[in-house]
């Protein structure tokens, strides 16, 4: 991320909340959320790995496409030519 890494997970952490029916049945867990970078430094698409707690999962996706649309990402680089990658931010949900 252009700037610190902490700002999209600060970002994230403050828009998505514990889901109330998600807190009512005791899911807990953590959502690794995986974002496609592009060669520009935007994010071509974003997913969840092992979709397993939807309640949760749900929540992370709303919260992302909530990102301002004028932040921007470093691409990633091989042999000084900007390539697509993937940028990995986990949410933990812990009713503990």
């Amino acid at each position: 991320f252009l700037g610190t890494s902490l700002v999209p997970y600060a970002f994230l952490t403050s828009r998505v909340g514990y889901p109330a029916e998600a807190f009512k049945r005791g899911v807990q867990g953590k959502v690794e959320l995986v974002l496609v970078i592009d060669t520009t430094g935007q994010i071509k698409h974003y997913y969840v790995v092992n979709d397993i707690r939807p309640l949760l999962s749900d929540a992370v996706l709303l919260a992302v496409e909530k990102f301002p649309p004028e932040w921007r990402w470093i691409p990633a680089r091989s042999n000084k030519v900007h390539i697509e990658s993937t940028y990995t931010i986990t949410i933990h949900f812990d009713l503990e």
